[in-house]
């Protein structure tokens, strides 16, 4: 009895799971599932680190393509120079924030003219060039006795492809790895890079070995590019998604050309409508006819002559064009009229609101820019304060001789983004300074200049002083009123208070 009571709570446990099982819900992703539809289209999807994806062969070709495709399409040349041009502009201006002044103003001064003489916003603009059409782009810090400043330091460009490993050159501990001429430490941080000194594709030269290698320290190495995933240490060329539609424009443009050439020819063909058997005169295939111009041309009997005509969708070809440059410049956050050279479509409304997040993209870019400036502002400075004589005694000691790295504290300030309109930018600064929502500092900041110079230059124009100047624009943005220069004060003692009460108030 009990053997049959345990027999049938079992059966009963198990109908019970069944049922159980069959109210759970199985859900599904559809663009997991593989069938005879999208087989082919998922058949190149991987599952490979994200060096091993960005292999050095696959960021060759991309890299190859990226530059032929660049040097032969207007758009992309254009594009290119564009985000340069506003990324970098006329270069990054140093701003110390110490309270000495004249301390902070010679720096920043002789970091300018260093700045300068090594053609460092010129070395920049293609750095960010390099970084989008090759991927990434290198620099090293090295000193360079032929320089024209004090400061030898200089920063030399190094293409993507010089920066290689070599399996008989062993750099490090056996913790260490090589990511294609990139020695890394065990948490992923670079050590070494191994750096050809002639680039591969140079000229043959029997006296040049090509296979020579420097081992450059990560402290004096500049790497620029964007990594899409964790783990990824080199770079691959930000157009990749756009090569493809970039080769059709290019061919589509030639076709589109050849099509209207072939129009605008006087060209035709000779047919008849009679049958096969009753042809009229016989005419040679394929025999070419030379036409006079202002000729009448008269055909063989039961012929006729008709022109060939171009039957391609002209009409749309702009479109495909606006298509296309939309593929390069949307990876760039780019808008289209600024890709296009082109606004004629655009009112004010959407012109503002295509460039705000532009605008958000070159802030972002700047910002991790600054990093790797910064580190080319500490070198400059260590540097500097061991020449005797070239910064003054305060400036060599702002900081202590065992603080690393050695460089004040500072902020970068770029060129500013033009407003469309002006005047309504005027009205909505004088708002934010009215309210108190903004300061001085960041409103010139965002024109990529420092407060404190304009100010002083505005107080030299006007003849006051800084402190009058600073005074009357308070005045006039909460009290109103015109900025006027005060009257110079007599310096004779000898005055009497009764001839100072008599004189008029300086308004």
């Amino acid at each position: 009895m009990f053997g049959r009571k345990a027999k049938s709570s079992v059966r009963l446990s198990f109908w019970s799971r069944l049922r159980a099982a069959a109210r759970i819900i199985r859900g599904r992703f559809d663009a997991a599932a593989t069938d005879a539809g999208n087989e082919r289209h998922w058949a190149e999807a991987d599952n490979l680190s994200a060096d091993a994806a960005a292999s050095p062969r696959v960021r060759r070709d991309l890299r190859n393509r990226a530059r032929y495709e660049s040097e032969n399409n207007g758009y992309l040349k254009g594009i290119l120079k564009t985000k340069s041009y506003d990324m970098i502009g006329r270069g990054p201006r140093l701003q110390l924030l110490i309270e000495n002044k004249d301390v902070a103003n010679e720096i920043e001064t002789k970091f300018a003219q260093w700045a300068k003489d090594v053609r460092l916003a010129r070395k920049m603009r293609t750095m960010v060039r390099a970084r989008v059409r090759d991927g990434e782009c290198f620099a090293i810090l090295k000193t360079n006795e032929n320089s024209p400043n004090p400061v030898k330091l200089d920063v030399q460009l190094v293409e993507a492809e010089q920066v290689t490993s070599d399996f008989d050159l062993v750099v490090g501990s056996g913790d260490a790895r090589d990511i294609d001429g990139i020695v890394l430490d065990e948490f992923g941080g670079p050590i070494f890079y191994k750096v050809l000194k002639h680039h591969p594709g140079s000229s043959a030269d029997l006296a040049v070995d090509p296979n020579e290698r420097e081992l450059v320290p990560a402290r004096f190495m500049l790497h620029w590019f964007d990594p899409d995933r964790p783990g990824q240490h080199r770079g691959v060329t930000e157009l990749q998604s756009s090569l493809e539609p970039a080769a059709k424009l290019r061919r589509y443009t030639l076709a589109v050309v050849e099509a209207a050439e072939q129009a605008a020819n006087i060209s035709g063909v000779l047919y008849t409508d009679a049958p096969a058997a009753d042809g009229g005169t016989a005419c040679e295939p394929w025999e070419e006819i030379q036409i006079e111009r202002n000729t009448f041309l008269s055909m063989p009997d039961e012929w006729k002559m008709a022109q060939l005509k171009a039957e391609q969708p002209t009409t749309t070809f702009f479109e495909f064009v606006k298509s296309i440059i939309n593929f390069f410049a949307r990876p760039l956050c780019m808008p289209f009229n600024k890709a296009a050279g082109n606004s004629s479509e655009y009112n004010y409304a959407s012109g503002r609101l295509d460039h705000q997040d532009y605008f958000q993209c070159t802030r972002v870019e700047r910002s991790d820019i600054d990093c790797d400036v910064t580190r080319v502002f500490a070198e400059w400075y260590s540097e500097a304060v061991l020449i005797e004589g070239y910064l003054s005694q305060e400036a060599r000691n702002l900081i202590g001789p065992d603080d690393y790295p050695q460089y004040p504290p500072h902020e970068w300030h770029y060129d500013g983004f033009k407003h469309v309109d002006p005047e309504k930018e005027a009205k909505a600064q004088e708002n934010r300074l009215a309210v108190g929502t903004s300061n001085h500092p960041d409103e010139y900041a965002e024109q990529g200049k420092d407060w404190e110079m304009e100010f002083t230059k505005a107080a030299r124009s006007l003849g006051v002083t800084l402190e009058e100047y600073q005074a009357l624009v308070r005045q006039r943005l909460f009290g109103g009123g015109a900025i006027q220069p005060s009257e110079p004060q007599p310096d004779d003692d000898e005055s009497s208070a009764e001839e100072r009460e008599e004189e008029p108030a300086e308004v």
